[in-house]
């Protein structure tokens, strides 16, 4: 078949340094057009990736006939403005986190693509980490039990400081990098009914706004797992993201994206191990830990975003359903709002509305 013809919207430096190298290195999709308002940047952009077809507006692009998908990378705002255009055309598109700033622009994305077909999928590169996956398989297998606990983490050397019109830094660093662990909280856990959040070791600098700190967050579901989210600015590292998923009957880790841990209780492995002579040295008062990791190779940062586009390729050329969908994003932002909202309010618990 012939390559997935694609259409960029927005030239910035997310679109440019990241996602259209990562595109590039996709037999399935061929970058064909690219739209930005800013005319030297589209210029300077089109001739760095070979692209020959150029588009100052966007609903340009999309009724040109030219392309069969399209990327949309940029604030918020492009987000909801250009896939909602999608959604009416019905043109498949990955957009990048957060789908919106708001409840009400992300329900209404959800909405319109509950009413015209959800043909996109939202950009939340952890959910496409090898090793989160495979976590995520091994948490609903018969043998790890009903989930019980879920605790994420997103810890970057990055400010809180204010972005994309969000005044106060310690909520956009939430809409900004804290996103990850919020959505991949859901990835494992499900929808929450309720979330308490604290700011601890605020530590304020120079200019107004900004600031280092650790925000945590305790999370209740209905009738499954309660747990933790925490996003903390002024780590040693950046953009250490990690899992832990405890079941009744097994546990599973990820840390960094990269290696899992799965642990399981003491009747499978007297099970396995059965008469061996050797047995007594693994029937200890300790859980059994096996070690799977990803094999011998390390993922770098620049592959998740490489393995988003394939499976946003391979999920479209297979005619599937696209996940995280719109209405999945729309998830993220509720809590992510609800997560805010508590924080104004002095860490009270405030449910989430979906």
């Amino acid at each position: 078949m012939p390559p997935i013809r694609l259409g960029g919207i927005g030239c910035g430096g997310m679109a440019a340094g990241v996602h259209f190298p990562a595109i590039q290195r996709i037999p399935e999709l061929q970058l064909v057009a690219l739209c930005d308002l800013d005319e030297a940047r589209l210029a300077e952009t089109a001739d760095r990736f070979r692209v020959s077809h150029t588009f100052v507006r966007f609903e340009e692009m999309l009724d040109s006939g030219l392309i069969d998908a399209v990327s949309i990378i940029g604030p918020p705002s492009l987000h909801v403005i250009a896939g909602r255009a999608c959604l009416l055309r019905q043109i498949p598109f990955m957009t990048e986190k957060p789908l919106a700033l708001t409840v009400a622009e992300a329900t209404s994305l959800a909405d319109l693509a509950d009413q015209h077909g959800d043909c996109g999928q939202v950009g939340f590169t952890n959910r496409f980490a090898p090793a989160q996956r495979l976590a995520w398989r091994i948490s609903r297998l018969p043998e790890f039990g009903p989930l019980c606990f879920v605790a994420t983490t997103h810890l970057t050397h990055c400010r809180m400081s204010p972005f994309w019109d969000i005044e106060n830094g310690v909520e956009a660093f939430i809409h900004l990098h804290g996103v990850h662990a919020i959505d991949l909280w859901r990835f494992f856990g499900g929808d929450p009914v309720e979330v308490s959040a604290s700011v601890a070791g605020l530590r304020p600098l120079g200019p107004p706004h900004h600031a280092y700190g650790s925000i945590l967050v305790s999370v209740r579901t209905s009738d499954g797992p309660h747990g933790t989210i925490q996003m903390k600015a002024s780590a040693s590292h950046n953009g250490d993201i990690n899992a832990d998923v405890m079941g009744e009957r097994g546990r599973v880790r990820v840390e960094n994206d990269q290696c899992l841990t799965y642990e399981r209780g003491l009747e499978w492995v007297r099970q396995v191990m059965g008469d061996d002579v050797l047995a007594d040295t693994f029937l200890t008062d300790q859980p059994a830990g096996q070690f799977l990791g990803t094999g011998n190779i390390m993922h770098s940062y620049w592959d998740f975003f490489r393995y988003e586009w394939m499976a946003f390729a391979r999920t479209l050329l297979a005619g599937a359903s696209f996940s995280p969908s719109i209405r999945d994003g729309a998830k993220t932002v509720c809590l992510t709002d609800a997560i805010c909202a508590s924080l104004r309010a002095g860490g009270a618990p405030t449910p989430v509305s979906f």
